[in-house]
């Protein structure tokens, strides 16, 4: 094989386009990651609920108090985007 010299712009064509091909592989890699991480404990919690878990009513004491909404679950979706981006 001749030796080929490669050029400044070339070379840095190349570094931009193998951070590109790491960063990437990078981002997949923890995206799936943090998936299965919630995946796993969102199934265990599931699992652990609903062994031997009843679930009891309680009387209102005053006539005026109003019962508070349940606070919103968040989807595995917008879980996964605050834990890996903070949002």
């Amino acid at each position: 094989m001749s030796n080929v010299e490669v050029t400044p712009e070339d070379r840095e064509r190349l570094a931009k386009s193998k951070f590109g091909e790491w960063f990437d592989e990078l981002f997949d890699k923890k995206i799936d990651e943090a998936i299965s991480k919630r995946v796993k404990s969102t199934t265990s919690k599931t699992e652990g609920s609903t062994e031997g878990t009843t679930k009891t009513e309680t009387g209102a004491t005053d006539s005026g108090s109003t019962e508070q909404p349940a606070p919103r679950r968040r989807s595995l979706l917008e879980t996964c985007l605050s834990d890996t981006f903070g949002f």
